[in-house]
């Protein structure tokens, strides 16, 4: 799993960050994020989750399905 990490400025590092695909909870592709931050901060879903979500270690997170773009 590839983790996003942050700097003491703030900023995301980029070398680590994996595409990730939203869906509703029905299966319809919502919005395609560049990064786990992102969608995170935009949605304000945990980002742990969002990933867990992504990798199959959880159902859900934050009421949408998630997958890794590269698994897709």
């Amino acid at each position: 799993i590839y983790q996003v990490s942050e700097s003491k400025t703030g900023k995301h590092c980029a070398a680590n960050t994996r595409k990730v695909i939203q869906y509703s909870m029905s299966g319809k592709k919502i919005k395609e994020y560049d990064s786990i931050s992102k969608d995170s901060e935009e949605l304000k879903i945990n980002p742990s989750l969002i990933s867990m979500a992504a990798s199959g270690n959880r159902c859900s997170a934050g009421c949408y399905l998630w997958s890794y773009k590269d698994e897709y």
